[in-house]
């Protein structure tokens, strides 16, 4: 999966310390009372600041910097911090988004960004033997994990190193092309040429299915570590929903659509016209 370019790495070293040094205090009032109407609140608030502590703190210690951004060098670790970050709730995701994609057996499909190729596996069964599985990942690291995951699960894929600004494939070539929480991981500059690029790739009738963070509609997805690590806060569209959508009208796309694949996530549907 694509990260943040490195010029915003010390806002979040800033914001690991700070959520992190709240998790320890509020951990040590907790533990250090008896009694009190506050004790059990306490406690909840004191977990919920040390688990978004805690993974803000890896978070920051398993990316790496590059010319291009920073990138993923923990791919296991990654997958555990994806879990943390859905609060368990990944598999449901996932599954909502394949769903909402329509695949159909013998679809050509294309995952921009592809991480750890969990979404390329889920995807296996839909498209079936007649189907092929494409992803494009700019970390060696992430992608050799992503082959074993493959792999094991006896599901061929084609794995190839890459930019979302960049796409190493001919044109209209695939049926469906994912882009998962990736976006507004691109610096701002990339997004729309990405956009183009998947607009590109799509064939004729195609599908280009963009998830993206949305503003949570609940008290737990305000308080969600993935809500909290990103900022995503307020009413009305994330901005990241809003360049998405504008961005696939752009890149020639019809009848997009904004479906719920979760709290605080959304997934956008945009129609490549067919001939």
């Amino acid at each position: 999966m694509f990260h943040h370019s490195s010029h915003a790495a010390p806002r979040h070293r800033h914001l690991v310390l700070v959520v992190a040094l709240g998790g320890v205090v509020t951990l040590l009032l907790f533990l250090g009372s008896r009694e009190g109407w506050w004790y059990v609140p306490a406690g909840a608030v004191a977990f919920h600041l040390a688990a978004v502590g805690a993974v803000a703190f890896v978070v920051s210690g398993m990316v790496r910097r590059t010319a291009v951004g920073t990138l993923i060098r923990w791919p296991r670790v990654y997958d555990g911090v994806v879990g943390v970050m859905t609060l368990g709730r990944e598999g449901r995701m996932r599954a909502r988004t394949l769903e909402l994609a329509g695949l159909r057996p013998g679809d050509a499909v294309l995952d921009v960004g592809c991480g750890t190729g969990t979404l390329l596996v889920g995807a296996a069964a839909r498209v079936g033997a007649a189907g092929s599985l494409h992803g494009v990942e700019p970390s060696p690291e992430m992608l050799a994990h992503a082959r074993r995951k493959a792999k094991a699960r006896g599901v061929e894929v084609t794995l190839l190193e890459g930019a979302a600004d960049s796409l190493p494939f001919a044109d209209a070539s695939f049926d469906v092309v994912f882009c998962t929480l990736v976006l507004h991981h691109i610096p701002p500059e990339m997004r729309r040429e990405a956009l183009r690029e998947m607009r590109r790739v799509a064939r004729p009738g195609g599908r280009l299915v963009v998830m993206e963070l949305a503003r949570p509609a609940s008290v737990s997805g305000v308080l969600a570590p993935a809500a909290l690590l990103h900022g995503v806060r307020g009413r009305g569209p994330s901005r990241a929903l809003v360049e998405v959508r504008e961005g696939l009208v752009e890149a020639g796309c019809d009848g997009v659509e904004e479906q719920t694949a979760g709290s605080g996530v959304a997934v956008t549907i945009g129609h490549v016209p067919a001939p």
